[in-house]
């Protein structure tokens, strides 16, 4: 329990609202796992297990305070409307309608909040919603999506009870879009109404262009996605708009949909060598009837399921081969920390979508049948056992029995049926995205799934978090096997590239801006070609594939997809790391530990040292150290990824970069007194002015400072160590659209 801050009342760790006063409450911290409030002093998330640092979890009020006032942000903005609210209004007695909007809004914010998104306010009948705040997802926007589908689908129940309770039933309008807004505490729920601007205003003319039952979706919300239909509509003369905008009719989730403009079913590059090992993996294990677990690890966009993918492909392909078993575990919705379970679950009983007791059923009867005796009472309860760990059946009589009984007993269950499995015929079992699984899911993967005498590949799929959690995730198994996804090479890259994109006159510069740019992830290299594609700069047509000169020059605005993917990773971090990332962004991609501590000495609410912090984002793989050093004394660092340094710099908003280009710049001033650095200088003074523009500063300190920017680019001199602005100063201190 903890207390509201408005009124004092107790309130429910898992409550959103205050039952005492009725507003809403922010959590203590958030689990970096799951996203769960947590109550002070909780040392692991009691949703999915995940460890909490101390510092979240006995965060304070004066902590919260101290964060930054301000900080951009990518969202997903979703806008319902109801049809005809008026009629209803004027056919219906006031505490009837009161009421029916009651169960209206309970059922769509039941519908957002499942998909991982938040009710940010309600304006009359209206229900904005918003995905990527307070933490942001890499599927922010697809997440925005599925919860639109999912209010469609719900509607038909809900219109049921509607007519039953008061006679009538309801239709909606929706609208979605993609943007940044300015947000402020965006670790804190406490208040309504705090996103505001013309991501917002667009979504809400999208859902007035809609008839009903129809969602409607920005151009930019669409080429964010992947595994959707749409239909375009056009562009649409919005209120209150200048110019056109493009817009789409969501059809439904399509896993299955294309990418526009872009070859499909290139092949798979620089991973030969780890499904020629994967193979070997499952020729040995259906050769010795003994069965492995294959952990294959990588940071997001490495391609780890196109990997997994290549390896159930090359498997169903052999003549008598395997049974393959895949299931995707989800960081949102109910269950979602489950569903890789429920989704194997589903596979072998042959469901595809039932009531809760009929799924109970045909699970009891599958369990039944791969015991061979459908009247045993060891195999029902086995089922009970598996249904209620994969969250598909409550199993109300296991919940008397002690917990750590139960939780013993079903990890013996899941043995019993991978080795029941593995003695039909081999088998392989796909788990993707194991590090959203909670602990008991864990147990079951990395404690049951293999045993010693059956011919089962478990292969699990995970971002380095999973080690972050287990440390010792299968350790001193002699049927353990670790895969790690390192970046492609610079040569791995071009040949992808050229794979996606195989113009016969390519545009060179172009070409090795992508790769360049790309460092080394798949995803990302495909997301900056899609966002090339739909701005025209790369087309094709009878004559074959054309890349249009100078089009890396739209690459200085971000493809949503990758923004959303490294703003999840950057949310991942404490309040003091991803503060000392941003003003590191500053400083430039090669950077420096004493203009970041001084920019970090002049904020609130930072105890820790700047080496302290620098030392943990070098841990996690963000930055890294260089041997030497451009200045005696000073530590260099240098960010790991290009796109990780352009996001983490663009979170920061303009009224305070100016200040922070200010302090760098006076910093390498009093460093470098005979001028080597004058064009570096002059890029941070540039940038500071730049920013000045947006904020109210005096015309006179404005004046100043692009007069300082002036002087130093006027001066002439050397750089040590062949540093450049390139190398020192953000690419864009004021990138295009996104300013």
């Amino acid at each position: 329990m903890s207390a509201c801050p408005h009124c004092q009342a107790a309130v429910p760790g898992d409550a959103r609202f205050c039952p005492a006063c009725g507003r809403e409450v922010v959590p203590a911290a958030t689990c970096t796992g799951c996203g769960r409030g947590l109550d002070p002093g909780t040392r692991f998330c009691p949703g999915c297990g995940t460890p909490v640092a101390q510092s979240a979890a006995t965060s304070s009020p004066a902590t919260a305070a101290a964060q930054p006032a301000q900080e951009r942000r990518l969202i997903s903005a979703i806008f319902l409307d109801l049809v005809n609210s008026t009629a209803l209004g004027e056919h219906l007695d006031g505490e009837v309608l009161t009421d029916l909007m009651a169960a209206y809004f309970a059922a769509l914010r039941a519908e957002i909040e499942a998909a991982g998104g938040r009710v940010e306010k309600f304006i009359g009948d209206a229900v904005v919603g918003v995905f990527g705040l307070p933490r942001a997802h890499e599927d922010d926007a697809a997440r925005a999506l599925r919860a639109a589908v999912a209010i469609r689908q719900r509607l038909p129940e809900l219109n049921a009870e509607l007519t039953a309770q008061f006679g009538v039933a309801v239709q909606v309008h929706t609208g979605i879009n993609t943007g940044e807004v300015v947000v402020a505490e965006v670790s804190s729920a406490e208040e309504l109404g705090m996103v505001t601007g013309d991501v917002l205003n667009v979504a809400a003319r999208l859902e007035a262009s809609s008839a009903p039952g129809q969602i409607v979706v920005s151009a930019r919300t669409v080429a964010a996605v992947r595994g959707f239909e749409f239909r375009p509509l056009g562009p649409l003369s919005l209120k209150g708009r200048a110019e056109p905008v493009a817009s789409f009719e969501l059809l439904r989730e399509d896993p299955d949909a294309t990418v526009s403009g872009l070859p499909d079913g290139a092949a798979m590059v620089g991973r030969e060598t780890e499904l020629a090992l994967l193979q070997s993996v499952y020729e040995r294990t259906a050769a010795t009837h003994r069965g492995h677990l294959v952990t294959v690890l990588g940071e997001m966009g490495m391609g780890k399921t196109r990997l997994v993918t290549e390896l159930v492909r090359w498997a169903r392909a052999l003549h008598d081969g395997p049974q393959i078993l895949q299931g995707h575990f989800l960081s949102y919705g109910v269950g979602g920390s489950r569903r890789g379970l429920a989704d194997l679950l589903r596979a072998r009983a042959g469901i595809v979508d039932d009531t809760a007791a009929a799924t109970a059923e045909r699970i009891r009867v599958s369990v039944a049948a791969m015991s061979g005796d459908d009247e045993a009472t060891g195999a029902n309860r086995q089922a009970a056992l598996l249904a209620r760990s994969a969250g598909l059946a409550d199993a109300a009589d296991l919940s008397a029995e002690p917990p750590e009984r139960v939780h013993d007993q079903t990890v013996a269950a899941w043995a019993w049926f991978a080795r029941t499995l593995g003695a039909q015929r081999p088998a392989i079992v796909v788990l993707d995205d194991a590090q959203w699984a909670d602990d008991a899911v864990l147990d079951v993967l990395e404690r049951a799934l293999v045993p010693d005498d059956s011919a089962v590949v478990v292969v699990v799929a995970a971002r380095d978090e999973l080690l972050q959690r287990r440390p010792a995730w299968a350790a001193g198994r002699t049927d353990a096997v670790h895969l790690t996804l390192t970046p492609l090479d610079a040569a791995e890259s071009a040949r992808l590239l050229g794979l996606l994109v195989p113009a016969e006159t390519p545009d060179a510069a172009t070409l090795t801006v992508l790769v360049e740019h790309c460092d080394g992830n798949p995803f990302f290299l495909e997301e900056l070609i899609r966002h090339l594609a739909a701005a025209g700069q790369i087309r094709h047509d009878e004559s074959g594939w054309t890349v249009a000169p100078g089009a890396a020059s739209e690459l200085a605005d971000l493809p949503d997809s990758i923004e959303e993917a490294i703003e999840a990773r950057l949310d991942r971090l404490s309040h003091e790391e991803r503060r000392a990332l941003q003003y590191a962004a500053v400083v430039g991609r090669v950077f420096w530990d004493g203009p970041v501590a001084e920019v970090l000495a002049g904020l609130p609410g930072t105890p820790d040292s700047a080496a302290s912090v620098l030392d943990r984002l070098e841990r996690q793989g963000l930055i890294a150290a260089h041997p030497g050093s451009a200045f005696v004394g000073e530590r260099e660092y240098a960010f790991r990824h290009t796109l990780a340094h352009d996001v983490a710099y663009r979170t920061l908003p303009q009224h305070d970069r100016g200040p922070a280009h200010e302090q760098v710049a006076a910093w390498l001033e009093r460093r470098d007194p005979d001028g080597g650095h004058d064009d570096v200088l002059a890029a941070h003074h540039l940038a500071a002015y730049r920013s000045a523009r947006q904020d109210t500063r005096t015309p006179a300190d404005k004046l100043e400072q692009l007069r300082a920017g002036r002087r130093a680019s006027g001066r002439r001199g050397r750089r040590p160590g062949g540093l450049t602005p390139d190398r020192l100063s953000p690419r864009s201190s004021s990138p295009p659209g996104r300013s």
